[in-house]
């Protein structure tokens, strides 16, 4: 089993994804992604994110490592596109995939980066029922013969944020710290979203992962959003610091709109100029 973590953007976001890859079986166990009537193939991506799932399909492990090379190595994706046509006899792969819109966990790309350096791994990877593509966390224990085969998770809570469609699952209730990890990954891909909605990225060159600075800042959107303290100034000119997680306790996450504050022509901080506010709830499950 491969499980790989570096040269990334690090959080404290703790995703834990692997993959386990089966080159015992003969071509003949090996299954296939059906192209349409016209012989094509479309990857149109997905959201590969901390929840505890497992997946052994063709074309969700397929559309996986599409993000995976998209994301890290996009001078690979002829190479990969050439893969699948030679197993499925598609005439062509069409890659559809947003990369503001699809992901994998900021803190996990690159889990397939070994089976995307060699043709029969990848091959294997994709194809190969016995090759399973494992989602999780390291927040919480592992569910119980989780690596066992495709057996059904039983989630006990969810946390959702008003407005987002993304939301987080949990095998048992979360702590306070988990809760703000959790809140942290869903607003961090909302926001990259939003950031590419504000600035109407047209062009596939465009769409690549945007990053942040330290303070998890993505410039040049209308709102921003904020996992550590940031330094803002105030109307009479003093400086305090503020995160997005200031209201967790009234189960609000907060996002601001800024304008820089010059000082004799030198920067000096952000004054906000309006907040929106998010709220969230951990919902049980029946």
């Amino acid at each position: 089993m491969n499980n790989i973590r570096s040269n990334v953007f690090e959080t404290n976001s703790s995703s834990t994804h692997s993959i386990s890859i089966d080159c015992s079986s003969p071509d003949e166990m090996l299954q296939t992604i059906l192209p349409d009537e016209n012989g094509i193939i479309s990857l149109t991506g997905g959201q590969f994110g901390r929840e505890w799932k497992r997946y052994n399909d063709c074309l969700t492990k397929a559309n996986y490592s599409a993000i995976d090379c998209l994301s890290y190595e996009p001078e690979k994706i002829q190479s990969f596109i050439n893969i699948i046509k030679n197993h499925t006899g598609a005439k062509d792969v069409i890659i559809d995939i947003d990369l503001s819109v699809s992901y994998i966990d900021h803190g996990y790309l690159r889990a397939s980066f070994d089976a995307l350096d060699n043709e029969n791994k990848l091959r294997n990877f994709i194809f190969n029922p016995k090759s399973w593509l494992y989602l999780g966390n390291d927040n919480e224990d592992t569910p119980t013969n989780f690596y066992d085969g495709n057996k059904e998770i039983k989630y006990k809570y969810e946390l959702k944020v008003e407005g987002i469609n993304d939301s987080v699952k949990f095998i048992s209730k979360p702590n306070k710290l988990k809760i703000k990890d959790a809140l942290n990954d869903i607003m961090f891909c909302y926001h990259a979203f939003y950031l590419k909605q504000a600035l109407k990225i047209e062009s596939r060159k465009d769409k690549s992962i945007i990053e942040p600075h330290d303070e998890h800042i993505i410039s040049e959107a209308e709102y921003n959003f904020f996992e550590f303290n940031f330094t803002f100034i105030n109307d009479k000119g003093k400086q305090f610091s503020r995160s997005s997680f200031h209201k967790m306790k009234d189960n609000l996450i907060t996002l601001y709109k800024l304008e820089p504050v010059l000082k004799k022509g030198i920067y000096i901080g952000e004054r906000i100029l309006s907040e929106k506010d998010f709220k969230f709830e951990l919902v049980k499950l029946v």
